[in-house]
């Protein structure tokens, strides 16, 4: 049988009747790698990156068999110490590298325990064959916080050393403890178990019971104390000071007998029972407070025993139990009630003494969890008695101004503001006169639905009154900071009149309707009449009253301009660009005219005596197309004197041809479906693109000029039949060889 290797420390296992003569060394080498796991110690040197890999070679001494491994070298990054896996091994690792880095050992594929970047210190770990384990047995001078699982036992002995012993609990010992405070002047406490004593400059306490206590942070606590005796008092009068009847509360004596109380809730004077942040309580009378001057010392406010009622310095004002306030008078009907027995007119004053926009503000809120469209939000009612009324029941409202809520939908809130007079015998018989709807004004109607809406039963509307000087019977103005305009009526008529006087029938009637309806114009400016668009720019129609002036008649940024001889024009407009067109009608020319270098754009020409037609493309009438006397095609314009740069076609015309590529089609949008011949203008203008007009933009289209094709054709024919003639001249030759 042949020898074996054990799992962990790669020890020879040797089988029976083997290693003849060598059995003795590998026993001593299994001796030495016990011995090495048991007792050995190696520095193992870290690479300065990658740190080590522990080795453990099978029947021979290795590092990763030692006991004890200290670690060291350089490190400049975290590095790792790795036990190969399935090894179970105990070790005492020592980190003693230099670098702040950390160090890790752990086994090929597990985890494993990690010193920190300042850890310089020892652990003792072990690997159960998967990941390396920090035992938590370490030395107890590198534990900075090492702690108890139980008591501690001195057994008699003594703990003694020259730093600090902090401690959050209880000290319990029979011995003495022993140690100097930190102030030197401060005497030294000398016994500590339980405090029976404490003496320092001027206090002299009782040695039975805790009377005084001063904690670190120099709080000083005393005894409770009682109502009768408390625990803070002056010399001489023990029984009146402060005590401390409950945690959180502050008790004040006078005499023996408690006046007031502060705690958490608020301040209680003459009860112990603080319901609210200030209690006074009277035990027999009315409470009263008072607020004195050097020469008054009046009751600012009294608490009525017998009722409740809440009385202000000499009944000035008076709060009864149902939250009735009353100003002037005890016996307030409402939640405010102000009232004067004098002549003076009673006034509220809303004041505010600053130097910024705000001014005072009386609110109403109407607090409802459920609004609704129409709520009645507040009203203010000015209301007296008649002649033959009875106070109170007889009052009547005589003005009303009610506000409402017109709609409650979140974000789209809009109120009304009503004003009503009284009107007929009943005290309730209020006629709604005047509503203020959103951004509308309403008369006699509470849902006005223009600024200014005017509803009545009978005969209604506006009447103006009659002009102080006589002049006109009714006269409405229109004003702002320089100009004033006036409507009127005058004899019947309606006149609209600029440059007027506020109070004065002075200024100058534009437009007057008169009671037959015909209506009269009248203006200094020889535009008598001009009709506008929204936006102010754009005229819709223009009439001028000026015959010698050639602008007469306008329609909506076009102009149609009539002069008293000669040429005729009339405009378009798009956007800002004017484009004039012309007819003469001594040359029947008729010009269409564009904003550009080209204007006109094109000309259509009728001559008297040849009747030939012809529309140029230009203003120097020298392109374009001509429809002669008599004929029925349009032909273009070719005369030798209006061309330059004369050049013969040198291009292989016939190679061009040949490579267009001729197609039907039908064009989209074609009712009739017809089928038609011609060309793809992206195709020729790989091709001849000089005949090809490409589009500006995405919205236009290309298009060819199929006239321009004749020369190239007309050229191919050329070369085809020189090509003809040379074949001629060949076959010549060859028949009379």
């Amino acid at each position: 049988m042949a020898n074996t290797t054990s799992a962990n420390l790669k020890l020879t296992v040797q089988a029976t009747g083997e290693n003849s003569g060598t059995w003795g060394q590998i026993t001593n080498t299994n001796l030495l790698i016990l011995e090495q796991a048991i007792g050995g110690y190696d520095a193992v040197a870290l690479n300065a990156t990658t740190g080590a890999t522990l080795t453990f070679s099978n029947g021979a001494l290795s590092n990763g068999k030692n006991q004890v491994l200290k670690l060291t070298g350089t490190i400049t990054a975290n590095v790792d110490v790795i036990v190969p896996d399935s090894i179970e091994k105990t070790y005492i690792v020592e980190n003693a590298t230099s670098g702040a880095f950390t160090v890790t050992v752990k086994t090929t594929s597990g985890t494993g325990v990690t010193w920190a970047a300042t850890d310089k210190g020892k652990k003792m770990v072990y690997s159960d064959g998967t990941n390396v384990v920090d035992t938590a047995f370490t030395e107890v001078v590198s534990d900075v916080s090492p702690s108890l699982g139980g008591d501690l036992d001195l057994n008699s002995n003594d703990i003694t050393g020259t730093g600090n012993i902090n401690i959050t609990g209880t000290i319990e010992s029979s011995g003495n403890i022993t140690g100097t405070l930190a102030t030197a002047a401060q005497p030294n406490i000398t016994s500590v178990g339980t405090l029976t004593s404490f003496t320092s400059t001027g206090i002299d306490d009782n040695a039975t019971s805790t009377a005084i206590t001063i904690d670190s942070n120099n709080n000083v606590a005393f005894l409770d104390g009682t109502g009768s005796l408390p625990s803070i008092t002056n010399s001489g009068d023990e029984n009146t000071g402060i005590y401390f009847p409950s945690a959180d509360t502050l008790g004040f004596s006078i005499g023996g007998s408690e006046k007031m109380r502060l705690n958490a809730t608020g301040l209680g004077i003459g009860t112990s029972s603080i319901s609210r942040d200030l209690v006074i309580k009277q035990s027999a009378g009315d409470a009263s407070f008072r607020m004195e001057t050097a020469s008054q010392s009046n009751d600012v406010l009294t608490l009525r025993n017998s009722n409740g009622r809440l009385d202000f310095a000499a009944l000035a004002m008076t709060i009864l139990t149902s939250g009735n306030v009353g100003i002037g008078t005890t016996s307030p009907s409402e939640l405010l009630h102000l009232s004067s027995t004098t002549n003076a007119e009673p006034t509220i004053l809303i004041e505010t003494v600053n130097d910024g926009a705000n001014g005072g503000r009386l609110d109403f809120l109407h607090k409802s969890a459920s609004p609704a469209d129409g709520d009645l939000l507040g009203d203010i009612t000015f209301g007296g008695y008649s002649d033959s009324g009875t106070p109170p029941s007889d009052f009547s409202r005589y003005v009303m101004m009610k506000a409402f809520a017109e709609d409650v939908s979140d974000g789209a809130e809009k109120g009304r503001l009503t004003f009503s007079i009284h009107s007929g015998a009943s005290n309730e018989n209020n006629v709604d006169v005047l509503t203020l709807n959103g951004t509308n004004v309403g008369i006699g109607t509470t849902s006005p639905g223009t600024k200014l809406e005017v509803v009545g039963t009978g005969v209604n509307g506006i009447e103006l009154g009659q002009q102080s000087d006589g002049s006109d019977s009714s006269r409405l103005f229109f004003t702002n900071s320089t100009n004033v305009c006036a409507i009127r009526s005058s004899g019947g008529d309606i006149k609209f009149s600029t440059g007027a006087t506020i109070g004065s029938s002075s200024g100058d009637d534009r437009v007057i309707i008169d009671s037959t309806g015909f209506t009269t114009i009248d203006s200094t400016d020889e535009n008598c009449l001009e009709l506008h668009h929204t936006d102010g720019n754009n005229t819709i129609l223009k009439m001028n009253n000026n015959i010698t002036n050639s602008n007469n008649i306008r329609f909506s940024g076009s102009e149609f301009q009539v002069t008293p001889a000669g040429t005729k024009t009339f405009s378009t407009k798009t956007g800002t660009v004017v484009n004039n067109h012309v007819f003469n009608g001594a040359g029947y020319d008729l010009q269409f005219g564009f904003a550009n270098t080209q204007n006109p754009g094109f000309n259509m020409s009728m001559t008297t005596n040849i009747r030939n037609f012809t529309i140029y493309s230009n203003t120097t009438k020298n392109t374009g197309v001509v429809l002669g006397n008599g004929g029925n095609s349009f032909g273009a314009i070719s005369d030798l004197r209006l061309k330059n740069n004369i050049n013969s076609i040198e291009d292989d015309a016939l190679t061009i041809v040949k490579k267009l590529h001729p197609v039907t089609f039908k064009m989209e949008g074609d009712v009739n479906e017809r089928i038609q011949p011609g060309f793809i203008a992206q195709e020729v203008e790989k091709v001849l693109p000089i005949v090809v007009n490409k589009p500006k933009n995405e919205k236009d289209y290309y298009s060819i000029q199929y006239q321009e094709i004749i020369p190239y054709l007309t050229k191919s024919i050329q070369q085809l039949g020189s090509e003809l003639d040379n074949l001629k001249l060949r076959v010549f030759e060859l028949e009379n060889k």
